[in-house]
């Protein structure tokens, strides 16, 4: 295993159909991939709803190596943004 690889902690974030794959440091928390996911998509943080196997993550003091892995140690998670409350369906 590559260094970089026990060093960081890889994440495959999606969002709608755009897919990104990036490795944060170990022990980063939320609002780091929180932060990362904004310079990604362009949502900002505020209005993110990141979930991984089916949990909201909302805790900002959640370390992100505490989430479990899939198969191959990369950790999934979904983006959606909440639409502002100014917004009509």
């Amino acid at each position: 295993m590559r260094r970089s690889d026990m060093d960081g902690i890889k994440i495959r974030l999606q969002h709608q159909r755009d897919k990104f794959e990036l490795t944060l440091p170990r022990g980063s928390r939320l609002p780091c991939l929180m932060r990362e996911a904004e310079r990604l998509t362009g949502v900002e943080a505020s209005r993110q709803r990141l979930i991984c196997r089916g949990k909201v993550l909302t805790d900002s003091s959640l370390a992100l190596d505490s989430l479990p892995p899939k198969a191959g140690a990369e950790i999934s998670v979904m983006m959606l943004a909440k639409e502002s409350k100014g917004s009509q369906a």
